[in-house]
């Protein structure tokens, strides 16, 4: 039987949340009986692990101490999820069956395509980042095609969400840091490099090698995910039944009118 590695939508998860995982996989591992793992690049990723680990606390304890931080990444987490819907907006495009929709869909994903990562920036350097992809978006060039396509929806709700960061960006009080006020974002991006490595370092060796020292790490890895996957589909499952009670609630106030 294949092994593989348990579902989890790591993005889903909060930053608390994300930390937790790594923080109880690491604890888990901890009680795998003694001298089992000899292998120096497992170890090795458990200490950076660790590291990268104690470096995100220090984040979230800076973060959670500032309200103004928490509602920085609200907004920056809005104009992240704008950022992604003009890309699939762009995407769909190339399937349309009018030669001149798709010819505008691979110029504007060209345009996007060398404002890649966006989202894992800091802050600052995200702002100008997008400031300058609504620029070249509204030039003679991209500004037609934007058209063609009825996208402009997706780059009016880009711009909108900017706006409202930069102005709460442009709010904070001056005692807050600007690494403080960023760390998050880098510091999560770090983390989960080096356990998304780590993770498909652990399923190839347990598939390949089929040795209780990947076969143990790898159960451990699994169990937390799947703990955090089933956290996530009951939390997502309330509120799938929420918006469909508040939509049948519209539905039944329209058919009084």
């Amino acid at each position: 039987m294949a092994k593989e590695l348990e579902a989890l939508n790591i993005g889903h998860l909060t930053n608390l949340e994300a930390g937790q995982l790594v923080k109880s996989n690491l604890k888990d591992m901890g009680s795998i009986t003694a001298g089992e793992i000899v292998d120096t690049v497992v170890k090795n990723f458990i200490i950076s692990l660790g590291n990268k680990e104690v470096d995100y606390d220090k984040g979230l304890v800076q973060v959670q101490k500032n309200d103004e931080t928490d509602k920085l990444i609200v907004a920056d987490n809005k104009r992240d999820r704008s950022i992604g819907a003009l890309n699939a907006a762009i995407h769909l495009g190339s399937y349309s069956d009018v030669e001149t929709e798709v010819l505008a869909a691979t110029s504007l994903h060209t345009l996007v395509s060398t404002y890649t990562n966006l989202q894992y920036l800091n802050y600052e350097a995200e702002t100008n980042g997008i400031d300058n992809l609504e620029i070249d978006l509204a030039n003679t060039k991209y500004a037609p095609f934007v058209t063609l396509l009825g996208i402009g929806k997706y780059v009016l709700r880009l711009k909108t969400d900017n706006e409202a960061f930069k102005t709460l960006y442009s709010g904070r009080t001056v005692g807050i840091a600007n690494t403080v006020v960023y760390s998050m974002k880098t510091l999560r991006k770090d983390l989960f490099l080096v356990y998304g490595n780590f993770t498909s370092y652990i399923l190839t060796m347990s598939e390949n090698v089929n040795t209780p020292q990947y076969n143990d790490v790898l159960a451990v890895v699994n169990a937390g995910r799947k703990q955090y996957a089933d956290m996530l589909a009951i939390r997502e499952g309330k509120a799938a039944a929420e918006k469909a009670k508040e939509e049948e609630a519209k539905l039944v106030d329209s058919k009084k009118l």
